[in-house]
């Protein structure tokens, strides 16, 4: 998916997930300053990529875009 793809589904409260079912993608509001959220900073939110089973996460990497999909269509 695009980063413009992922924000449509987030904005449109779709579940949307990374690799597998146990990796949830959301937005997070985030300092504009913080280098790590430059791929996908919109509006003081970025995109967080988040394991459900023991939280570890962070920002996406255009690396990880190929791999997020939408659960529910």
């Amino acid at each position: 998916m695009t980063i413009d793809q992922i924000w449509d589904a987030i904005k449109q409260e779709k579940q949307v997930n990374w690799h597998n079912g146990i990796y949830e993608v959301y937005s997070v509001p985030v300092e504009k300053k913080n280098p790590y959220n430059s791929l996908s900073f919109r509006n003081g939110e970025a995109i967080r990529i988040e394991c459900t089973q023991n939280g570890f996460g962070g920002f996406i990497a255009e690396s990880e875009l190929k791999d997020v999909y939408i659960t529910n269509l």
